[in-house]
């Protein structure tokens, strides 16, 4: 499965990049490999920005290894998998104090744990988060909750989502939380580029052995700008399309490409409505 994987990373840098030609090497003992030269930059971790960049870090207490290392929030063997981009990053937030917590996680985290000292506050005020509501609405359908409105959605959010006990884990492509695609605030990596080429095939094969161990029942990717990479997660799934979704059978998981949650069209009742009924088409 491993191969299969490789070769589709190989098939999507030479559709979708203008890469030097690359060849994918198996270790005598087949079970793990390594890029043949020739090699462009940038299919390996390019220099950072600056070059006292990851001493800083360190000496401020920010360890990269396990910020990239990090799975998501909630359950190892939940029944439910939400995969997005990356996470947010709210434009108040302090980025190193953000660092410095992430720092301290372990590779699957308790949704409420993940709050330190700020949990009181969150369930106080959660504030609102469309996403999570969204991901909340989609569990509920699946766990048999007939047509959830938003107070169920809520609560559940509050409660169960993320949860280390719970049915969902939540996950994410690319391990740095951001404002959005726009904003790089990282001297780790030149820019967002550079950081995506850098860390891609390293998180894809993390989340393949997520995608790959049994249990699993759903799993949702959203964000439609990045269905070209979920895709590579399920190399043996045959695609059907309707609507804003795209679907797939994978192991013994329904798999759903969906766009992203806090877009337009799924914002409200109307629109949570439109998204569960899009999953569970």
């Amino acid at each position: 499965m491993q191969a299969l994987l490789q070769s589709a990373y190989v098939r999507w840098w030479r559709n979708g990049r203008s890469l030097d030609s690359k060849v994918w090497d198996r270790r005598q003992d087949g079970t793990c490999a390594s890029w043949r030269q020739p090699l462009r930059a940038q299919c390996a971790r390019p220099p950072v920005a600056d070059a006292n960049a990851e001493a800083l870090a360190s000496m401020a207490g920010i360890s990269w290894d396990t910020i990239e290392s990090f799975v998501g929030y909630g359950r190892r063997e939940a029944p439910i998998v939400f995969i997005g981009m990356e996470e947010g990053l709210a434009k108040g937030d302090e980025l190193d104090s953000e660092l410095l917590l992430r720092s301290t996680y372990t590779q699957y985290m308790d949704l409420h744990a993940s709050f330190g000292n700020e949990l009181e506050a969150f369930l106080r005020n959660p504030g609102r988060r469309p996403t999570w509501i969204a991901m909340s609405a989609i569990a509920l359908a699946h766990l048999g909750t007939s047509d959830p409105d938003y107070a169920d959605c809520r609560n559940y959010m509050l409660s169960d989502l993320g949860r280390s006990n719970g049915k969902t884990l939540l996950t994410e492509l690319l391990p740095y939380p951001s404002a959005n695609i726009d904003t790089w605030k990282y001297d780790r990596f030149t820019d967002r580029k550079a950081y995506a080429n850098a860390l891609l095939f390293n998180r894809l094969e993390l989340l393949k052995a997520i995608v790959d161990a049994p249990g699993r029942e759903l799993v949702v990717a959203y964000g439609k700008s990045y269905w070209d990479k979920y895709k590579l997660l399920f190399p043996t799934c045959q695609w059907s399309e309707s609507g804003k979704f795209e679907y797939g059978r994978y192991r013994d998981a329904r798999i759903v490409l969906a766009p992203h949650f806090a877009s337009r069209p799924f914002n409200g009742t109307i629109g949570r409505k439109r998204l569960t009924e899009g999953v569970f088409a």
